[in-house]
């Protein structure tokens, strides 16, 4: 079952200490130009549960505000193209967390694998990018940051 807006917001904002927002947005695609972070979900059978895609602004961001760094230090690594390693490090903790999004009665969801585009994606993850069955696209805003998109997928 997919998470909603508010159910994103509140764990969001449990994990950063600070008031998170998250609006609906129309979708759009989750392949092609631009820097992404992908956060690809597995159950204990290997099997994708589902995955996270963040743009460049939202992984930086929301990284940043793990460890209270500010928004100007995140901000560097959007100018530079990509996510610095301390801040992928930072994210990849907030990710962890999510994985309770996609967890089924009685199963397992490992953390997940991150990928920084661009990067070549295993087949079964370019499918799930190009043809979720179901995904949720949303404008995450934490006080004191910028706002970044992050769309949730499976």
């Amino acid at each position: 079952m997919m998470p909603t807006a508010e159910t994103i917001s509140k764990l969001l904002a449990d994990i950063v200490g600070r008031p998170v927002t998250a609006k609906k947005l129309p979708p759009i695609p989750l392949t092609g130009p631009g820097m992404r972070v992908v956060a690809v979900y597995e159950s204990d059978d290997d099997s994708i549960a589902g995955a996270c895609i963040c743009d460049l602004t939202f992984a930086a961001q929301a990284a940043a505000a793990l460890v209270m760094l500010p928004s100007a230090t995140a901000q560097e690594s959007i100018v530079a193209g990509k996510c610095s390693p301390p801040l992928l490090e930072n994210l990849g903790e907030i990710l962890s967390m999510c994985r309770q999004w996609f967890q089924q009665s009685g199963g397992h969801v490992r953390s997940p694998r991150l990928y920084q585009t661009p990067c070549t994606f295993p087949p079964q993850i370019v499918k799930l990018l190009a043809t979720p069955k179901r995904r949720l696209d949303l404008e995450v805003a934490i006080s004191g940051y910028r706002s970044g998109r992050l769309t949730v997928a499976e």
